[in-house]
């Protein structure tokens, strides 16, 4: 059953993650492809807000490298090129992990 076909219940929120960067600080085909099923999900009424979590991995503090972005951004920005309102969206760009996306 795909989607459309489906009675969705009504949230407060849809909460999406990320999962680390690939390439030149991009998001990974998995986190667009979740990312798509998110937006698909916001205009079908589901929830007319979205939380899009993450810094970026732990890894990057450990070898000294700063990310020119975090992962939040990132998906906020994939969002909005999918159709999402910006005002939607909602960034947690402390996280660094899956207990952090929670606290944050």
């Amino acid at each position: 059953m795909g989607v459309n076909s489906l009675p969705l219940k009504k949230y407060d929120l849809i909460v999406t993650l990320g999962y680390g960067f690939v390439g030149n600080w991009k998001l990974s085909e998995h986190v667009k492809k979740r990312n798509e099923l998110v937006a698909k999900l916001y205009k079908n009424g589901v929830s007319k807000k979205i939380a899009a979590c993450g810094k970026w991995a732990m890894k990057w503090d450990k070898e000294g490298i700063t990310p020119p972005t975090t992962e939040a951004t990132e998906i906020k920005n994939y969002l909005i090129q999918l159709g999402v309102k910006p005002k939607d969206i909602w960034v947690e760009d402390q996280s660094k992990d899956s207990i952090g996306n929670a606290f944050f």
